[in-house]
């Protein structure tokens, strides 16, 4: 069931398992994509991956992220630039949909060049800069952003976008109770709180029309605000679905535990080298937060677990009537995802590190139907991206 061909309403799948957004690094300095990241995309649906969602691509210059590669969907001379990445994965018969998204508090000024903003001037504890209150006329222009950025999208060719409302990003940010302390009609309740996601959706799905796929990615569960949200989620996601949404891809955190959003390993070496945030500091100063700060932070990492986000994904596919739920994090073995969707947990899964370590995956899982992924949930490809470098292993089995 896994590898048979999947349809429900405009999404029309060869199999279930599909790529989730993953950042590459493989845009240049202005938020270009490359041929790199064509020849990446392509040889992903050369493998029968059905569908490859790209990493996230910003929608304003200010809400790009501190990573010096991230590809960009801010302005109409990036269309241009798309347009061969989508050909690229056509031409091996898979779809392909652009994540797009606005970090809101979770980056860097001195790399945006612009002021962090956010719903509240609450600061996040990992980028450690307070954030300045957006006003009412900014928030409207943040939803005509998003609105163009999935329009070009679709002048490029692509068959959809996810709106990236998950992690800790600016769309969940104002859905956040810790974070989103608003007194007016952005904040407070949680229609209010809504608000931003909804005419978000509202407006990508009267610019881009009916056919036009939208997904929409949450973080039901924090580590800030914990098991009550997932009630609170339950009816997002049944209002993302009146809305037109067309699936919901089920995740987890934001970046103040950044590493309980993919959880595993922790290469703490490799983050005071290569993170931005850490390698300035002083070598000293690297060596005791190592052994006193690090510590405790490392008491608050949840361990790896196959299927880790399953639970939550179940739970909102109760607020939900008719469209899909996709399950991330975690899915290393085609008998598990058989399981899930066949007792119906789940209708898709979605995979983000095992195609870092194998693009082929889903041809090993035709070939051998206990194969599991090779990935051992390192991180070091994860880590290695918050510098200059690109995505790949740093692992590969033997």
């Amino acid at each position: 069931m896994p590898l048979s061909e999947f349809q429900h309403g405009n999404i029309r799948l060869k199999n279930r398992i599909i790529r989730s957004a993953t950042y590459e690094g493989l845009a240049d300095e202005a938020g270009f994509p490359t041929e790199k990241l064509r020849d990446l995309y392509q040889d992903l649906a050369s493998h029968d991956v059905p569908l490859i969602i790209t990493g996230f691509a910003y929608v304003a210059p200010e809400g790009r992220a501190m990573q010096p590669f991230q590809a960009g969907i801010d302005s109409d001379e990036k269309i241009g630039a798309w347009e061969p990445l989508a050909r690229a994965v056509h031409e091996k018969d898979g779809l392909i949909m652009m994540q797009i998204a606005h970090t809101g508090r979770q980056t860097i000024s001195r790399i945006t060049k612009h002021n962090v903003v956010g719903p509240s001037p609450v600061k996040c504890s990992y980028f450690r800069e307070k954030p300045r209150e957006l006003a009412e006329p900014e928030i409207k222009t943040i939803i005509e952003r998003f609105v163009a950025a999935a329009a070009r999208a679709k002048k490029a060719g692509l068959d959809g976008i996810q709106i990236h409302a998950a992690h800790g990003y600016l769309l969940h940010q104002f859905l956040s109770r810790y974070i989103n302390r608003r007194r007016d009609r952005w904040g407070g309740s949680l229609e209010n709180r809504f608000r931003l996601l909804g005419e978000v959706l509202t407006g990508i799905r009267k610019e881009c029309g009916p056919d036009f796929l939208v997904f929409v990615k949450l973080s039901p569960m924090d580590d800030r605000v914990g098991t009550s949200m997932l009630d609170e989620y339950t009816t997002v996601a049944g209002w993302l679905e009146e809305g037109g949404a067309d699936a919901i891809e089920v995740s987890y955190g934001m970046m103040e535990k950044a590493l309980n959003i993919i959880r595993g390993g922790c290469p703490v070496n490799v983050v005071l080298k290569e993170n931005i945030l850490y390698r300035e500091i002083h070598p000293l100063f690297k060596k005791i937060w190592k052994l006193t700060v690090f510590p405790f932070m490392k008491r608050g990492f949840k361990p790896f677990t196959e299927n880790y986000n399953l639970e939550a994904a179940k739970q909102i596919k109760l607020g939900l009537k008719d469209i899909p739920v996709i399950s991330v994090g975690g899915i290393r073995r085609l008998s598990a995802i058989r399981k899930m969707v066949s007792e119906g947990e789940t209708d898709l899964v979605s995979l983000c590190r095992p195609f870092i370590c194998e693009p082929d995956l889903i041809e090993r899982f035709k070939q051998d139907e206990v194969y599991e992924s090779r990935c051992v949930n390192c991180n070091l490809c994860t880590v290695y991206c918050d510098s200059h470098n690109h995505l790949r292993c740093y692992k590969p089995p033997a």
